[in-house]
């Protein structure tokens, strides 16, 4: 990302590009992982705008389709209902890791509430990695990071 980075921005484009790749024991493709997800929102078009074309199912897929490329290419709305959906049948874990790399506390803190706000929006579990590049020690022995 760097130290100019956006952590956001970059969070979600890794995620999207986790879900465009092949994972044969966690399938994250569009029969297994996007359709499920996009669901609601297929059965919402059937039964709603795109109704008086139900029935054309080359037409009425191809304008699914388009309600999800736009959601794809926005990158959040996207990775958010997949990952949702992927949460609800599994475990899912995200790994930040090395966010003390630049020692800039502002970046450190803003890539810590980006993985809570994530975790919190695709019901996740993160685990950050921190360094101890500050350890202390107290007079019973125990470590902890000063912040």
């Amino acid at each position: 990302m760097g130290r100019t980075g956006h952590p956001r921005a970059f969070l979600y484009e890794k995620l999207r590009n986790y879900l465009a790749q092949d994972h044969p024991t966690n399938p994250t493709d569009y029969k297994h992982a996007v359709e499920p997800a996009y669901a609601d929102d297929i059965a919402g078009l059937a039964r709603g705008p795109l109704a008086p074309i139900f029935t054309n199912k080359a037409l009425f897929n191809q304008k699914v389709s388009e309600h999800i490329t736009k959601d794809y290419e926005a990158t959040e709305p996207y990775v958010d209902r997949v990952f949702r959906f992927l949460a609800s049948q599994r475990l899912i874990v995200l790994v930040l890791d090395n966010i003390d790399l630049y020692e800039d506390d502002e970046l450190e803190r803003t890539v810590f509430a980006e993985g809570l706000a994530l975790s919190k929006r695709i019901f996740c579990n993160v685990f950050v990695s921190i360094r101890d590049t500050h350890l202390c020690q107290t007079s019973d022995g125990c470590h902890f990071r000063c912040l």
